[in-house]
C-alpha cells in the first residue's frame, strides 16, 4: 500500500517545465500542434497524442476531458494509420504480466 492508496506503480517526481526539464518535455513541448502550441507545461493531466511513428501530433489542455470528441476523434484516428513497415510487431505480451492479466506498465 502507498501513500496515495494506489496499486499501479508510482515514480519520482520529475520538472516538466523550466531549466531542470527533462528531455522527454523538452521534446514533447517543442512541437507546433494543435490545438495547443509549444511551450511550458501549464498544468497536469496536460495530453500529448503521439502517432504510430513516434511523432507528436496534438497536445491538449489539462481541461480537455479523456471523453471529449474532438480528442477521442483524434486518437481514434491515429489508431486507424497502419502500422510502419518497420514497427516491431505487437502481440500486447510486453503489457501482460505472468498471469496474463494486463498490468501497469507491462509489470508484474
Amino acid at each position: 500500500k502507498t501513500k496515495y492508496d494506489v496499486s499501479f506503480d508510482m515514480f519520482s517526481k520529475i520538472d516538466v517545465n523550466g531549466d531542470k526539464r527533462t528531455g522527454l518535455y523538452d521534446y514533447l513541448t517543442a512541437f507546433e500542434t494543435k490545438p495547443q502550441g509549444p511551450g511550458n507545461i501549464s498544468w497536469n493531466f496536460e495530453k500529448f497524442l503521439i502517432n504510430r511513428k513516434g511523432e507528436v501530433i496534438a497536445r491538449y489542455s489539462p481541461k480537455t476531458a479523456p471523453d471529449d470528441a474532438d480528442f477521442v476523434k483524434a486518437i481514434e484516428t491515429a489508431l486507424a494509420e497502419p502500422r510502419p513497415a518497420d514497427a516491431p510487431k505487437s502481440d500486447d505480451s510486453a503489457a501482460k504480466g505472468s498471469s496474463g492479466k494486463s498490468t501497469a506498465a507491462g509489470k508484474k
